[in-house]
């Protein structure tokens, strides 16, 4: 009778072992599960980023005759809104965000070209004949608010290629797309070009606006996308106030 209770006792312990047993391999199991589930949803959501920002993009840009060092090439960009510019018949004082204003018969107050136009520029390029400069917002345009024209900073790391072929009088950019605030792949892009001139007798290094794309550019941010401007599209017959270096001809934006 003796032996019969033990075994019966060792009976018991073995299939609660047994349990317990299963119950940790079950354990195991789900937590193997969750963690393969998490791995496949972050690595999703890299590979969603990582589309958008090993894209590059490609943007030339021909002009009348080659830039001097008084002739600044503004690439401005906004991924909500086409961004606001003068209009082409408008020659008057620009000074572009980051530039020293001029002391000699001071423009408009600074918060006026912010809440007309810059607010709508979540980033920008200028190009002059010493290199490109990138500037960031940050968010979707620079503060209306602005009341210091130099408050505004070029990043200081910027990736970019830019080659100026004189013979030709074309500007040609290439940089990741990722350099641009709140890009996705698969969203639109919009690009405006713009060109002022500095007149070397005035202080600061802003110049006069003198020529602009006559529509913004939007372009899908993927592979194998072009939006091309001809000579035809931008020409600006008749108006002989251009300077050369500063009438855009044409242009060309690309994705890869």
């Amino acid at each position: 009778m003796k032996s019969f209770l033990q075994a019966c006792r060792v009976a018991t312990l073995h299939k609660r072992n047994e349990n317990g047993a299963d119950g940790v391999c079950r354990n195991i199991t789900i937590l193997a599960v969750m963690l393969i589930g998490i791995s496949l949803s972050l690595g999703c959501a890299r590979t969603v980023t990582d589309k958008s920002s090993l894209l590059q993009i490609d943007i030339e840009i021909a002009l009348r005759a080659p830039l001097s060092s008084d002739d600044y090439v503004a690439i401005v960009f906004n991924t909500t809104t086409p961004p606001t510019t003068p209009s082409a018949s408008v020659q008057s004082y620009f000074p572009l965000p980051g530039q020293t204003i001029k002391e000699e018969d001071p423009p408009i107050s600074v918060e006026t070209y912010y809440e007309e136009y810059f607010n709508t520029w979540s980033d920008y390029i200028l190009c002059q004949v010493g290199g490109p400069s990138f500037y960031a917002s940050g968010s979707s345009g620079f503060p209306a608010t602005t009341t210091d024209n130099t408050s505004i900073a070029p990043k200081t790391t910027f990736t970019v290629v830019q080659n100026f072929q004189s013979s030709t009088a074309t500007l040609k950019l290439s940089f990741f797309v990722g350099e641009i605030a709140n890009t996705t792949a698969g969203s639109t892009l919009y690009i405006n070009i713009l060109t002022t001139q500095r007149n070397p007798i005035e202080s600061g290094n802003s110049g006069y606006f003198k020529d602009v794309l006559r529509s913004p550019i939007a372009i899908q941010l993927r592979s194998g996308q072009e939006v091309s401007r001809s000579p035809e599209q931008e020409s600006d017959i008749g108006n002989i106030s251009i300077p050369a270096a500063s009438d855009i001809q044409a242009c060309r934006v690309s994705i890869f």
